[in-house]
């Protein structure tokens, strides 16, 4: 099973905040659907697990997708341009990468984003180590085991 050292807490905030702001896009765009989706996949990538949150909203035009992350950059009239910002450098400091991109059906229509995040793959907890937890981060990191 891979294993990925990670602040639980902090990834949970990343994920909370991925959610809230597809669901918030998808509402934007299309506030009488009735039954709106999003998908969250989790894929093992060569040495990294990627988490990719897909949502069926207006997408991102390109000169916001270049600023998305920048600090106090907002589509929301009512939004300070915190989350995103925040969101990044949680996952950067778990030495991982948080990008968006379009979804793109065949005929080349914008029918959402998806967000990906990926993190490293550390060394599992198996007989090379005895079993222990390693840590290469903070003392506050947990191990999350999962199959892929």
């Amino acid at each position: 099973m891979p294993v990925i050292h990670v602040d639980p807490v902090l990834i949970e905030q990343v994920l909370v905040n991925l959610l809230k702001n597809a669901a918030e896009a998808m509402h934007d765009a299309k506030p009488a659907a009735v039954d709106p989706v999003i998908r969250i996949m989790v894929l093992r990538e060569g040495g990294s697990v990627c988490i990719s949150v897909v949502d069926t909203g207006p997408g991102v035009d390109e000169a916001t997708a270049e600023r998305l992350f920048e600090p106090f950059y907002s589509t929301k009239s009512d939004g300070m341009g915190m989350g995103l910002n925040i969101c990044r450098s949680i996952i950067e400091s778990h030495r991982g990468r948080l990008w968006v991109v379009n979804n793109v059906d065949s005929g080349g229509h914008v029918t959402g984003a998806t967000f990906h995040c990926s993190l490293p793959i550390g060394e599992s907890d198996g007989p090379g180590n005895g079993g222990q937890e390693v840590l290469t981060h903070q003392s506050t990191q947990q191990t999350v085991t999962g199959e892929l």
